[in-house]
């Protein structure tokens, strides 16, 4: 059902999963990613700040939401400064979502693992890009396979 479609029905929850675009920025420098390179011709704003998304999150709050959050899309959410605040402003006002990450692991680290784990991330989907080695340093020459396997 789409949004518009619900909220013409009185629905007030349309939908179960939100994406946060946390950060434009991107170590990868995928060969098909349409995000770095108007990154290199635009100066537009590479993370989002924490006021929007305490904007977002009362938004969802005050409709009961309880749904997916996910810190990921075209960025590397671990590219904000501000990732771990925002992980938490976001686990302490929405208790009872379920916050999955994207990432293509670069900036994994065992602290940043440490503190997923511990602050209840569900879910961990890892943006590989690659059938092997060899694809995977083709798609994505920004990053060192070797560290993020």
């Amino acid at each position: 059902m789409s949004n518009r479609l619900a909220l013409r029905k009185g629905i007030d929850k349309p939908f179960q999963f939100v994406g946060l675009m946390l950060s434009r920025e991107c170590h990868a420098h995928c060969v098909f990613c349409p995000v770095s390179r108007t990154n290199e011709r635009t100066h537009v704003q590479t993370h989002m700040s924490l006021e929007i998304v305490k904007k977002v999150v009362d938004d969802l709050l005050s409709r009961g939401y309880s749904g997916t959050i996910n810190f990921g899309e075209n960025g590397d959410a671990l590219c904000n400064p501000l990732f771990q605040e925002i992980f938490l402003h976001v686990a302490k006002r929405l208790p009872s979502s379920q916050r999955v990450l994207y990432s293509n692991m670069m900036l994994m680290a065992p602290g940043i693992a440490e503190f997923l784990l511990t602050h209840g991330l569900a879910g961990l989907t890892l943006n590989m890009d690659g059938a092997s080695e060899q694809t995977y340093r083709c798609s994505k020459p920004g990053l060192d396979f070797d560290q993020v396997s």
